[in-house]
């Protein structure tokens, strides 16, 4: 799995007894801030594509992402203006199977696209701030950087409407 070398991989620890298990996806210790801090869950059908998504530098967010159940591609895209990777594209599967953990600068676009029915846990360092999310088409990312079909995927209205990267005035 090639990744950005900014981009941190977790290895998940989990301990497992006779009553089940208990999977430590990520622990730190320091103190948690709350505010801008949020958990989510995703539920998606094969084929789903959700994404790209980010916030601009007004309302940055970090995320820390994996795989509860299912498997799928995890895409990202280096919107740092001044990084030599700006624009560069990558991709790379996770699955509930892998135990990995990816924790995402602020400055990645981040989407996904469901090789089967998967539930995806996200948290988020930062507030969620509609006016300051930015989209780029996740259909035309994956088609010209790619050799994974796109004919089957399912996106949502506002994800079919985002500009191509080569639309956005960075």
């Amino acid at each position: 799995m090639k990744i950005p070398k900014d981009i941190i991989k977790l290895d998940q620890k989990k301990f497992n007894d006779e009553r089940g298990y208990l999977n430590c996806i990520y622990e730190t210790s320091d103190k948690l801030i709350l505010n801008g801090f949020s958990t989510k869950i995703s539920h998606s059908k094969k084929n789903v594509a959700r994404g790209m998504h980010w916030q601009n530098e007004k309302a940055p967010q970090k995320k820390i992402i994996s795989v509860l159940k299912g498997k799928l591609i995890d895409f990202l895209i280096n919107l740092d203006k001044k990084s030599q990777d700006f624009g560069s594209f990558y991709y790379f599967s996770l699955s509930s199977d892998d135990l990995k953990t990816i924790i995402i600068p602020e400055h990645y676009g981040h989407g996904f696209l469901a090789l089967e029915e998967t539930i995806f846990l996200y948290n988020c360092l930062g507030s969620y701030s509609p006016p300051n999310e930015l989209a780029i088409n996740i259909v035309d990312l994956i088609s010209h950087n790619s050799s994974i079909n796109t004919e089957d995927i399912i996106l949502s209205d506002k994800d079919k409407k985002a500009p191509k990267f080569s639309q956005i005035n960075f």
